[in-house]
């Protein structure tokens, strides 16, 4: 992957795994805390009339220090994982479109209904309740 391929803001390209992966150092990375994102891409395989699809996959890790100041102090790691295959042919913006769209149904709540919350952003809570957080992440003003 070229540089002008991937930029990442706050990131500091750390190695090219291979021809198609690159990792970087974010700009809060240190050895006892580190802080990366990787990504990586598989070309399509086209297949009987079939030009086969795109596959990406970004992975971000970051380490967190729980229970700070304690005798039980540790660092977690965190890991966030985006993938997607999108078929050859698809327009930049089609798929920029179906991102939106995506991304915006997880930072909304929409009831089944399309009742009064729909649109609205989602709290800790909401996404503590529909299984997007852990319990320990609820409402944070409760």
């Amino acid at each position: 992957m070229s540089k002008s391929q991937i930029v990442i803001f706050g990131a500091t390209k750390f190695r090219e795994n291979s021809a198609d992966s690159v990792t970087f150092h974010c700009d809060d990375h240190t050895a006892g805390l580190p802080s990366t994102q990787s990504f990586s891409r598989i070309l399509p395989t086209p297949r009987k009339g079939n030009l086969g699809t795109v596959k990406a996959l970004m992975n971000a890790r970051k380490a967190f220090v729980i229970n700070s100041g304690t005798a039980t102090e540790k660092s977690v790691l965190g890991i966030i994982k985006v993938e997607t295959s999108v078929p050859v042919g698809v327009s930049e913006n089609e798929f920029r479109l179906y991102l939106t769209e995506v991304l915006k149904g997880y930072n909304t709540s929409q009831s089944e209904n399309g009742g009064s919350d729909a649109g609205r952003n989602k709290s800790n809570t909401d996404m503590t309740v529909n299984g997007l957080l852990p319990d320990e992440f609820g409402d944070p003003t409760a």
